[in-house]
């Protein structure tokens, strides 16, 4: 991609040529740590402890988590919206990342040290308040964060190299803390059989956690803070209202191709969570395995992972992109339910929990299936890589798409216009006589315009 600065930006906004250090990059992806600690506390630890230990009724439980899950879906937006917002001598992302960091810690820690003797109502308003605070504190960080990750990166395959250490470092690590969840904090003992049922080993995880997201969330913000001279520049935005941010909300959702990808992506959402939440009550429960050899299993997925992660180019090159997704979807679906059907069929050559088969097909399970995860990011038709482009490169708050029907192209060029974000993305388009580029760049009031500019020959569509 030419160094040339871009249709619609600001001498000056960027350094022309700059370029992400791997200390950078990684700093930025051990910010998704916390993220990676917050998940697995959530989905190991926090539905057992409070069914279990505390004695919350599974009802309740779920209606706390369920409240907490649809407050977070409001903050997104806001936060974004707060983020676009800010001006100062450390930009607009660093400052809300590095506030959300002790809030999220004393949170986190409250949720899993409740007093003891609560009632079921009392409960419930605990679990449903911290819970809430938590989800809310992260919110702060994770939004201005994939927005500093779209700022930082100049082009598209920094934004791509940036975007894999995060992902990589996220999935590690969560691998890494369910280990030290299960060796450390729950290991089995001659009192407490499963080691999850020990109520000391909760506030201990905690605690540690708490200081662990905070000085997850500091590397990042120091480690990234000398890119802060090369981000844009924030411009004059529209006010901030709940009436803007729910018409910019209903103008995304007319775009087709967004709300495909929108609605698959909260079907495979779901499935994941289901999987995540019911693991350690499938595992203790129903094929009676021990902590200890439940972290095989988290072992078991970082490996597939990088597995995963190395078969991309094979697969990518190898087999057209819509039959890779819909195999290895299958699989990553169907593969964990096949054994919990034959023991429920009361298959007679399936064999019994005592076996020790039965470890070997739970690791071989999770293996598989954390195996595919990484190719199934991998492929991308011409609408999916725009919406990624858009999640990646548009101000963290929601911004309206202006779109070009397929096989169309406008008659007159709209006027290049000002810039409120780092990236702009790009589209080819045919015309009798010329082959240009549309950019589509997102303005100082939230949308997206386009401007179009000659296309050298030997170029190549990129975002």
């Amino acid at each position: 991609m030419s160094d040339a600065a871009e249709p619609g930006t600001q001498p000056g906004d960027r350094t022309v040529g700059h370029r992400l250090s791997i200390g950078v990059m990684l700093a930025y992806g051990v910010g998704d740590i916390a993220q990676a600690i917050k998940n697995q506390g959530f989905n190991i630890l926090l539905l057992f402890f409070y069914q279990q230990l505390v004695g919350l009724p599974g009802t309740l439980t779920g209606l706390a988590l369920g409240i907490a899950l649809m407050f977070d879906a409001v903050t997104d937006p806001v936060a974004g919206g707060l983020s676009d917002r800010i001006k100062g001598r450390f930009g607009r992302r660093h400052p809300m990342i590095a506030m959300a960091a002790l809030p999220l810690a004393i949170s986190f820690y409250f949720l899993f040290s409740p007093p003891e003797g609560l009632s079921d109502l009392t409960a419930f308003l605990w679990l449903t308040t911290f819970a809430v605070l938590v989800r809310g504190s992260l919110t702060f960080y994770h939004i201005p964060h994939l927005a500093l990750g779209a700022e930082m990166a100049h082009d598209y395959n920094q934004r791509s190299t940036l975007f894999g250490f995060n992902a990589l470092l996220g999935t590690l690590s969560g691998a890494v803390v369910s280990i030290v969840i299960y060796n450390v904090f729950f290991p089995p003992s001659d009192e407490f059989r499963p080691g999850l049922l020990n109520p000391e080993g909760y506030p201990a995880f905690a605690l540690t956690a708490g200081f662990a997201m905070i000085a997850a969330l500091a590397i990042c913000v120091l480690g990234t803070a000398k890119e802060i001279p090369h981000l844009r520049k924030p411009e004059a935005t529209s006010r901030f209202t709940i009436a803007n941010l729910l018409q910019d909300m209903v103008a995304v959702f007319q775009d087709r191709n967004f709300v495909m990808v929108f609605f698959g992506s909260i079907l495979i959402a779901l499935i994941g969570s289901i999987e995540a939440v019911g693991q350690p009550f499938m595992g203790v429960h129903f094929w009676g395995l021990t902590t200890r050899e439940l972290s095989y299993g988290a072992g078991a997925a970082a490996i597939a992972f990088l597995l995963g992660f190395s078969l991309i180019p094979f697969f990518t090159k190898r087999f057209d992109k819509k039959p890779s997704l819909i195999g290895l979807g299958i699989v990553a679906i169907s593969i964990g339910n096949v054994p919990i059907c034959l023991r429920l069929l009361d298959v007679s050559w399936f064999p019994a929990n005592e076996s020790p088969m039965i470890l070997v097909i739970y690791i071989s399970v999770i293996f598989i299936g954390a195996s595919t995860l990484p190719i199934l990011g991998a492929p991308t038709t011409p609408s999916t890589r725009i919406w990624r482009t858009l999640t990646n490169c548009a101000p963290a708050s929601v911004a309206k798409a202006r779109s070009i029907p397929r096989g169309r192209s406008p008659t007159r060029p709209p006027a290049p216009s000002a810039c409120s974000s780092a990236a702009s993305f790009s589209t080819s388009s045919r015309s009798r006589k010329t082959r240009s580029t549309a950019r589509f760049i997102p303005t100082s009031s939230g949308t997206w315009a386009c401007s179009w500019a000659p296309r050298r020959p030997s170029s190549r569509c990129s975002a």
